[in-house]
Formats: C-alpha cells, structure tokens, sequence
C-alpha cells in the first residue's frame, strides 16, 4: 500500500474517468498513507479545486509552493484556485508569477485576461492580455461596445468550432 500509488489511481478515476465517487477513497487512502508526500498533495489539491474547494485548493498549492518555490505546477494551481474563486488580484498575481518562471504555462494569460474583464472590469487590458484567445477577444470587444468586432469574432470561433468543439461557442454567448 502506497501513498503516491493510490493518489494516482484517485487521479485517473478523476481525470480519465471523471468518477469522483470512485477518486475519493484513492485520494484518503494517500493522505492516510503519505500526508505529507507533495506528490500527493499536489493531487489532493487539484482534487479540491475540481470539487470547489477552492480556499483548501489554494492552501495547499501555497504550501507545496513553500516546499519547492522554482514549482510553477503549484503556483498556477494558486492560480487556478483564485479564478475560480473570484479572487482577481490574486489570480493575476500567481499567473504573472507561473509565467515569469514558465512563459508559454498554459492556461495563465486566461487567467490574468478574464480577471481583469470580470473582476476588474479592465476590457482594455483583458483584450491586451488575452490577444491569442478569441473567447477573450470577443468578451472584451463586447464590453467595450464593439459589438460588430465582437460578432465578427463569435462568428469566426462558431465557424472553426461549431462542428468538433461546440462548447467553445457557449463559452462566449
């Protein structure tokens, strides 16, 4: 019986299956068996994240970030847990700090982009931010009252998604 063993097995029920009835007692088990193995940690903290947890998320990355600062894994995982907590400013600062340690980290400039649009009401900066995101683009250029650009590019994410990815269109209307 192994800690990391059993916390990856609660990581491919999560992840692979998306059964998290199944994940739970994987994810016990590894904390019972290596609570303080950051390995685990750093899947019980994503798992925390997924199930709305989010200040024991954050938590937890900010303690796996003390154990290894040079880990840009945790700290957009700080990242990650902000956003979808509301906390902007916290947000955009541990995306800033995952991308000056790792530049193409994905997910960041999203981060920082729709926090300074929803949190800090800042299209113009969102727009900056979020140049490579068409979601952004097209959220940014509504809230700036371009609605012509901004239809332009809903049209364009509906022509390149609406067959593979129709998500992608829901995401903006």
């Amino acid at each position: 019986d192994d800690g990391l063993a059993n916390s990856r097995l609660g990581y491919f029920y999560e992840e692979f299956d998306g059964d998290l009835t199944k994940a739970v007692p994987y994810y016990q088990r590894s904390l019972q068996l290596a609570p303080t193995n950051v390995g685990v940690l750093g899947n019980a903290a994503r798992f925390l994240g997924h199930i709305g947890r989010l200040d024991e998320a954050y938590a937890l990355h900010v303690y796996l970030t003390q154990q290894d600062p040079a880990d840009p894994i945790e700290f957009g995982g700080m990242a990650s847990s902000s956003y979808f907590a509301g906390k902007w400013d916290r947000a955009i600062a541990a995306a800033r700090n995952t991308l000056a340690m790792s530049p193409n980290f994905g997910g960041m400039h999203f981060y920082i982009a729709a926090s300074l649009l929803l949190g800090k009401h800042d299209a113009a900066r969102a727009l900056k931010e979020g140049k490579n995101n068409q979601v952004i683009e097209a959220a940014a250029e509504f809230a700036l009252g371009h609605k012509a650009k901004s239809d332009a590019v809903l049209a364009s994410i509906i022509a390149r998604t609406s067959k593979d990815n129709p998500y992608q269109v829901s995401e903006v209307s």
